[in-house]
């Protein structure tokens, strides 16, 4: 690997959004389908992929789901992109709650 490869490698990693995933529990209306509040949330806050587990029934009206996501870090501190990732979320049509259970970075694979 020449050097100006070596500096270009070095600068991509330093310079890449940094990559997190987080577990969320999304409350929302039973009257929304999941598969089209998760297609909305691709997009906020630099949300870039939505897993959903499997819809429970709350209620009548209400349903939760578990939700692993992946993001890039857009604001300047992770607490306060993750404020917002969830008001914006609660903004969309159907969603009541969108809580974070747990936020890590994800780590690049060595090779």
């Amino acid at each position: 690997m020449s050097v100006e490869d070596t500096i270009h490698e070095i600068l991509g990693e330093e310079l890449a959004p940094l990559l997190y995933k987080a577990k969320v529990k999304i409350r929302s209306s039973s009257d929304r389908n999941i598969t089209d509040i998760a297609d909305e949330l691709r997009g906020v806050c630099g949300i870039t992929i939505v897993d959903t587990e499997p819809t429970k029934d709350l209620g009548k009206h209400t349903q939760i789901t578990d939700c692993n996501i992946k993001f890039f870090l857009t604001s300047t501190s992770l607490d306060r992109h993750m404020k917002r990732m969830s008001h914006v979320a609660r903004r969309i049509k159907g969603v009541m709650q969108f809580k974070p259970l747990n936020v890590e970075k994800v780590k690049k694979k060595q090779g």
